[in-house]
């Protein structure tokens, strides 16, 4: 807002929304189909659309209530932008290969859909791939700290694939850049990712944590089955972002010794 933007927070629930914002700023739908969207967008005069709405896989989630999150929410939010002036539709992807679980499954089904809508409508949609956030409360790097300092003994999988990471105040820059650089001139690529400067092993990473904690935790790489896709790599190019001007400022391991330290 400090931006000059007029940010408004559509929501179907207030549970997961700051505090700190102000209800005149928060929009929740109990129904949210088209006509109901299409209404709402025309009243409050929105031309940018960030999606980033998000159901992750976990215990008692349904393939139903993924794909209702993931997928049919942002394909009702595209389908009600006819006969609206909103000029760009910028959705958060995630950068997991589909077949690791049904939410990276339920977001590639997502991206997809989108990028046929691109090709009929260049300048429409920005698709950002983006890898594991952190900076937020109970982040993966929180969980794993936490882990270390209860634990005795942490039974992990083998932990071999590598990732890249991405302090979500550098993703929340990233979505400026773009509506930023949008405004001013048609952006007709619309294929993006942002990550961080650091790539590594998720076991490099907890052992980076577990070594800067002194953790006494015995650490068991192995001991649990590996997932799908366990060992791929995440490794992403940033070029197209830095065209227009972004570049990550959140680096892991300044973020780790604040967790520790503070």
């Amino acid at each position: 807002m400090e931006r000059g933007f007029k940010v408004f927070f559509l929501t179907r629930g207030r549970k997961f929304i700051n505090k700190s914002i102000p209800s005149s700023r928060i929009v929740t739908l109990k129904a949210c189909n088209k006509a109901v969207l299409r209404k709402l967008i025309n009243s409050k005069m929105i031309d940018v659309v960030v999606h980033t709405a998000t159901m992750y896989e976990s215990f008692g989630v349904t393939d139903s209530q993924l794909t209702a999150v993931n997928y049919k929410l942002p394909v009702e939010i595209v389908q009600s932008l006819t006969s609206t002036n909103v000029k760009s539709f910028i959705n958060i992807d995630t950068t997991l290969h589909r077949g690791v679980n049904g939410y990276a499954k339920s977001k590639y089904k997502t991206s997809k859909y989108l990028l046929g809508i691109s090709n009929r409508k260049p300048g429409l949609i920005k698709n950002l791939k983006t890898p594991m956030h952190f900076g937020m409360n109970g982040d993966f790097f929180q969980k794993i700290i936490k882990e270390l300092s209860e634990t005795v003994k942490l039974e992990m999988t083998s932990c071999e694939d590598s990732r890249s990471f991405i302090h979500y105040v550098d993703l929340v820059n990233a979505i400026i850049k773009l509506i930023v650089v949008g405004s001013t001139y048609q952006i007709r690529r619309s294929k993006f990712m942002a990550a961080g400067n650091e790539f590594m092993s998720l076991k490099k990473l907890i052992l980076k944590i577990s070594i800067g904690m002194r953790s006494k935790c015995i650490i068991c790489f192995g001991a649990l089955k590996s997932r799908a896709f366990e060992g791929c790599e995440d490794r992403i190019s940033i070029n197209s972002l830095k065209l227009l001007g972004w570049s990550p400022k959140k680096s892991i391991n300044e973020y780790i010794d604040e967790l520790i330290y503070e």
